[in-house]
């Protein structure tokens, strides 16, 4: 006997399916938190339209990283935060919320929540939020952002973030001089740099010679100066700068206002 269903059926079942095996994008507030309170703290991810990368918050840092969806097993990966000091509660609430992240490999919607698992282990949920229209209105755009529109402070190295020292490295280019300048967490340094469409040259490159053996100041240098000497390509999405040797990263920063 042949069974005919309602179209209207079938496009449900086919709807329901779809919406299980991604994670709709926008802002996704952070309700619960294994083990740890959240306080007055508001954490988010923002998944991107593409459902690739995400940004988001800590409660204490702005981050970012990739994500990889399929079916309903997830990863969140390359993740790299900025530096600022957070008091005791937010920092337990960073600490907690980037190492579930990484541990999280399967994700559920129900009820409109994002359920975060490590296997039957909940380990976070999300409530979906829109963001304020003001900050709509101030949230940089990809297209909008050129590399002398921010203090780009270095993130990572060759993929790797870097490690929390005393000194925050960091560069400014500046676009009518053709020069670029900052610090590498140890020296001061001063280029010339040229840029076409996504090609960059960072050329001429001096700084002073101070010598840092504490902390990991010295090897953030050479990583740092290396990656601006090797690059020859630039990707800006949202907030982050990418450096490239052809298809190699080299470096990553984030962008913030104070210039």
């Amino acid at each position: 006997m042949t069974v005919r269903y309602p179209a209207i059926f079938i496009l449900i079942t086919l709807f329901a399916g779809f919406a299980a095996s991604q994670i709709p994008a926008g802002r996704w507030k952070l309700t619960y938190l294994r083990g740890v309170s959240l306080g007055r703290s508001e954490p988010y991810v923002d998944i991107d339209p593409d459902g690739k990368k995400f940004t988001g918050n800590t409660g204490c840092n702005i981050m970012n990283g990739n994500v990889a969806v399929h079916a309903r097993s997830v990863q969140f990966n390359t993740v790299i935060t900025t530096k600022r000091a957070c008091t005791t509660l937010t920092g337990m609430v960073e600490g907690g919320m980037l190492t579930e992240l990484q541990k999280a490999h399967r994700f559920q919607i129900a009820n409109s929540r994002l359920r975060l698992y490590d296997g039957n282990r909940l380990m976070m949920e999300f409530e979906p939020v829109s963001p304020p229209a003001a900050e709509e209105e101030l949230r940089p755009v990809a297209d909008q952002i050129g590399l002398g529109d921010r203090k780009w402070v270095l993130q990572s190295i060759a993929g790797s973030p870097i490690p929390k020292v005393q000194e925050t490295a960091f560069i400014v280019f500046n676009p009518n001089k053709g020069s670029a300048g900052g610090n590498t967490s140890c020296n001061a340094f001063g280029a010339d740099y040229e840029e076409s469409g996504e090609k960059i040259s960072i050329t001429q490159e001096i700084s002073t010679m101070r010598a840092c053996i504490e902390d990991k100041r010295m090897d953030i240098e050479r990583g740092f100066l290396d990656g601006l000497q090797n690059a020859n390509r630039y990707e800006i999405q949202g907030l982050t700068l990418s450096l490239y040797h052809d298809r190699k990263l080299l470096l990553t920063f984030i962008g913030t206002q104070n210039k």
